[in-house]
């Protein structure tokens, strides 16, 4: 894909991304999944990583960037999004309230900003999803009490394309009120 001088810095990093599949009534199957241990290092983008973001739509970039393995697990659950909680392109992790279990963290890469210049957003997404589930694995004897009930990992696939793409996602209590945010 050629650019002009003329593209923007946002046009030119996050064209050609799908329609978010995240939002009220869509419905999805997921898989357990045991997150391998929390991701260590920098998520700084190299040069290497900066010159694909130069060539490759974020869609062709996610593909090549699968998240981290761990394994799949014997557990299969179909969700449904009721609400939107934080929704939308350029957010490290979206969230929604979904049928079943009640809040859900989608990280999916490819709708990570793609926009900023020091940050791989590969490693970005695989670091905040094993962390996470490390964190609440960790803390587990305060769930319920001080801290949102984890349901687990789990690893869904979704289309791109003429294939499909992997992304996780993590299965958490939702605690009503105001967001900390």
């Amino acid at each position: 894909m050629a650019y002009s001088l003329s593209d923007s810095f946002c046009t030119k990093f996050n064209i050609s991304k799908p329609i978010l599949p995240y939002y009220p009534g869509q419905q999805f199957t997921v898989v357990s999944h045991d997150p391998p241990e929390p991701a260590k290092g920098s998520c700084a983008l190299n040069i290497h990583a900066a010159q694909e973001r130069e060539s490759k739509r974020p869609l062709e970039r996610c593909i090549l960037h699968p998240p981290l393995p761990g394994s799949v697990g014997p557990t299969t659950v179909y969700l449904k999004i009721l609400e939107t909680v934080r929704l939308g392109d350029n957010q490290s992790a979206q969230i929604a309230k979904v049928q079943v279990i009640t809040l859900s963290h989608f990280y999916d890469s490819l709708y990570f900003d793609h926009e900023q210049d020091d940050a791989n957003p590969f490693l970005c997404v695989d670091r905040d999803h094993s962390h996470e589930a490390a964190a609440y694995k960790a803390l587990s004897v305060l769930q319920a009490s001080t801290i949102p009930i984890y349901y687990g990992s789990y690893s869904m696939e979704l289309p791109a394309d003429a294939t499909v793409r992997s992304g996780r996602l993590i299965l958490m209590e939702l605690v009503p009120g105001i967001s900390i945010q």
